[in-house]
């Protein structure tokens, strides 16, 4: 019996107790907690791209994606509709041509035992499952593209499969705060280092790189004003080990003929600002930055003429 017929096992006596619907989302947030998007994927070319996309439609290959809690939409979408249709409920995996004519994005449809048809995409829900939000693909009815539950019957549903409680409530409504708060300074680059190192709750589970990534993303998007987000990025920062890359959050802000760079702490799950020589020591210390940094070339420049 392989990890994913164990789990399937596992799934039938947790939600013992659950009707169809609340099942349904117990398996969804559960299988959300677990998996990240394939970096592999992301960083390939189109040729590796294809040959993981191909892949992903095998059984052997989804069990892989399974133990190493790692997939793309297709593989995901494949394995969730296995372990729905175990467990009594109808679904099917269905793709369009969106993005690529050679990796169509890939979902479900879910089809209850009233007749209601909706549809569910755990992969665009990754970062919402595992940063504790409210989540965005979840329900979008097939018909109308309404959602199937309100907020409120949401809510209650997430209150008895315990996603949410008391202590424990959707974290995005973290994102009021701090819109509200970040008005107070009126220097841009205060402004964004009180929003960037504290962008965020303690999250209960590791959250996964690209789901943070991602995340982060949304919550500038949101916080920012247009003209402002265009000064404040992500790039992709990494160590080597091997053939692995192990990849660290980072987000510069340009602005006011300044740059500050800001890093993640996996431990402290917060960004902390780091200077230009804090970041030039981890360079030579085999530290990889895909884009470039305004200003860090010519700080280079003066430090090493300044030696």
């Amino acid at each position: 019996m392989s990890t994913l017929d164990h789990y399937i096992e596992y799934v039938k006596k947790a939600t013992k107790s659950f009707n169809e619907i609340e099942k349904l989302r117990w398996i969804y947030i559960d299988l959300g907690k677990r998996f990240s998007f394939d970096l592999k994927f992301s960083a390939g070319g189109n040729s590796v791209q294809k040959a993981i996309y191909r892949a992903s439609g095998k059984q052997h290959v989804q069990e892989k994606c399974f133990e190493t809690n790692t997939g793309i939409c297709k593989s995901i979408a494949l394995i969730l509709e296995r372990v729905l249709k175990s467990n009594g409920i109808r679904c099917i995996t269905t793709s369009g041509m969106e993005y690529d004519v050679f990796c169509p994005h890939v979902n479900n449809i879910v089809k209850l035992k009233d007749g209601t048809s909706f549809f569910i995409d755990l992969q665009r829900d990754l970062e919402n499952i595992q940063t504790h939000s409210t989540t965005k693909k979840f329900g979008i009815l097939t018909e109308t593209g309404d959602y199937y539950l309100s907020r409120f019957e949401l809510e209650q549903i997430d209150k008895k499969i315990g996603y949410i409680g008391p202590d424990n409530y959707y974290s995005d409504d973290y994102l009021y705060l701090l819109k509200s708060d970040m008005r107070l300074y009126e220097n841009f680059s205060d402004m964004a280092e009180f929003v960037i190192t504290n962008l965020e709750p303690i999250y209960e589970n590791e959250v996964k790189y690209m789901e943070l990534k991602g995340h982060h993303d949304r919550l500038i998007r949101n916080i920012f004003k247009p003209d402002e987000q265009k000064k404040i990025h992500q790039i992709d920062c990494y160590y080597k080990n091997g053939n692995e890359r192990n990849f660290i959050l980072t987000i510069y802000v340009d602005s006011e003929n300044q740059t500050d760079i800001y890093m993640y702490d996996k431990e402290e799950q917060r960004y902390k600002k780091v200077s230009m020589e804090e970041f030039i020591e981890k360079k030579e210390n085999g530290l990889i930055h895909t884009q470039g940094i305004p200003r860090l070339r010519q700080f280079i420049r003066k430090r090493n003429e300044g030696r």
